[in-house]
């Protein structure tokens, strides 16, 4: 709907820049057929043209990936130790008033009144073609006119006519309106009709169509004269019967308004014009130029894309949220609402963790000094290890903790800064806690990782690269499926660890998983402290059918 719209903006403008030409040819020339040329050629260049103009100067639209109808992707807190609240990245606002759904609205609106009385005046239009006496003359069909109001007219291969008229076929009146059914003047009627109604707020598409009317009565009066009637007596007869009678607005009418009769009276008078007055119509050629230009101008070329792209129903337009996050040295599992535990508890699990790591790896006992780290709600931070490159001896102390809150002493609680818990365990042996102390509070430094060009630029990555599996693109309309996936951005800034929370379909499952691992180095890692972290995602892409 809104293309339709900038479409019938650019073709008004066009329009604007002809009319002056239409008008001086029709004004000077009294080759009424060259005329007739020049003025339905202007229309058909005006519809033509602005294609044309948007080919070959304004840039074509992107094309959206085959099979692809519609993604919904957000970034989701899945990242762990999340404790601030979200921060959320959207597109710019709305105008307060939306003048281009306005515009398109009444633009749309304005089209359906017109139908509607296009639509009223062909029915009265054949409502008389049925309830009058007929006859036919030359291929033609003759239908007598009861109503005394309304002028003679022709439209089609029917001429309409007063009972004065009706039984004298060598009437002028009969002669001028069979000029307008032998050159099927009612099909440039209902041409120009068409063209109105698209263009119906621009006053110039009815100034284009009322000079070809009036032009086509200057053909037919030529035509009565050439026959042999007296000028003056023809011009007598149209002050009789077509000052002020009713006219049919689809069809070919005697009748003349003021403007109208004087215009054809004076031209009937007038001598023949030179061949010369022709070359008027060439100076369509710099008017075309310059609209040509105009609406390939930066400007008036994103106003009409911009009501081009516009959509009553929004189409992908995702919201990405960003957490302010903790991160952490290594991928932890997703925060939860977790049991308490105490320092005793603590200890037992991390020892407990140590021997089933030693056993299963057929490892010696070996002392290990363990850090764990919390928030001032006891909440883990961070675990390190002194074998920082031992990620199995990590994960099996991640696993035992289970992300699990801590229980404060007394004299923590409240204290606002971290926790930090050093434990020396040696696997089946003794047990001895180091140190629990206090550590820096949680203002330091931080960033999160960033794709090269943010999400905006990540969101446009994965609608261009992420391919629809056949069973989704051939689905019934409506019909959605998302797939979780979770990544790790590590300290170089590269993808690790891709995988799908909860698989259910294996199709989507690898096309989700395939999307993100091509990420893989447009990434800047996540800042703690000037140094590098890792830090994971969760990103919930869902495939639709629209």
């Amino acid at each position: 709907m809104s293309s339709a719209f900038s479409y019938s903006l650019a073709a008004s403008f066009i329009v604007l820049m002809l009319f002056p030409v239409l008008h001086q040819t029709v004004n000077r020339c009294t080759s009424f057929r060259f005329n007739r040329v020049v003025i339905i050629g202007g229309m058909i260049l005006s519809l033509i043209l602005p294609p044309i103009i948007s080919i070959g100067f304004i840039s074509l639209p992107s094309v959206e990936p085959v099979g692809i109808t519609d993604i919904e992707l957000t970034i989701d807190s899945t990242i762990s130790d999340i404790t601030a609240t979200d921060h959320t990245i959207t597109n710019a606002p709305e105008p307060a008033i939306p003048w281009i759904a306005i515009a398109v609205i009444v633009y749309f609106s304005g089209i359906a009144v017109l139908l509607c009385r296009e639509a009223i005046s062909f029915a009265r239009l054949f409502r008389i073609i049925a309830h009058c006496d007929k006859t036919k003359k030359d291929g033609i069909t003759i239908c007598r006119l009861t109503d005394a109001q309304t002028a003679p007219f022709s439209w089609g291969k029917f001429i309409f006519l007063h009972d004065s008229e009706y039984d004298n076929a060598t009437d002028s009146i009969y002669l001028h309106e069979k000029a307008h059914t032998d050159r099927r003047h009612w099909i440039d009627v209902l041409f120009a009709d068409m063209f109105c109604i698209m263009l119906w707020y621009n006053p110039f598409a009815w100034l284009t169509r009322q000079l070809m009317k009036l032009n086509h009565e200057f053909e037919a009066d030529e035509a009565v004269i050439r026959s042999g009637v007296g000028t003056h007596d023809y011009q007598r007869l149209l002050v009789i019967k077509a000052m002020g009678m009713k006219a049919i607005t689809v069809a070919n009418s005697f009748a003349a308004g003021k403007r109208n009769f004087r215009k054809r009276v004076l031209t009937m008078s007038r001598k023949r014009s030179s061949k010369k007055v022709k070359l008027i119509s060439l100076c369509a050629l710099p008017a075309i130029a310059f609209a040509a230009i105009a609406i390939a101008s930066p400007v008036s070329a994103g106003l009409l894309d911009s009501i081009s792209d516009f959509s009553f129903v929004k189409s992908y337009q995702p919201e990405i949220t960003v957490p302010v996050l903790k991160f952490t040295d290594d991928l932890t599992p997703e925060a939860t609402e977790s049991p308490s535990i105490d320092e005793t508890e603590l200890t037992q699990r991390i020892y407990n963790a140590l021997t089933d790591y030693s056993e299963e790896n057929n490892l010696a006992p070996k002392n290990h000094t363990i850090t764990v780290v919390t928030d001032a709600e006891g909440n883990i931070t961070n675990i390190s290890t002194t074998e920082p490159d031992n990620r199995e001896l990590k994960n099996a102390i991640h696993k035992a903790l289970n992300n699990d809150r801590i229980e404060m002493s007394q004299h923590e609680v409240g204290s606002g800064a971290e926790i930090q818990y050093i434990f020396s365990i040696t696997p089946n042996k003794e047990i001895q806690k180091a140190a629990s102390t206090h550590v820096a509070s949680d203002d330091t430094e931080q960033s999160l990782p960033e794709f090269d060009g943010g999400y905006a630029a990540l969101k446009s990555f994965i609608i261009e690269n992420l391919q629809q599996p056949e069973h989704i693109a051939g689905s019934n309309s409506g019909s959605k499926r998302t797939v979780n996936v979770q990544f790790t951005i590590d300290t170089n800034g590269d993808v690790v660890n891709a995988n799908v929370i909860n698989p259910q379909d294996e199709l989507l499952d690898s096309e989700a998983v395939r999307v993100i691992n091509l990420t893989r180095g447009k990434w800047k890692p996540a800042i703690k402290n000037g140094f590098p972290v890792q830090c994971t995602f969760s990103i919930p892409i869902t495939f639709s059918k629209v």
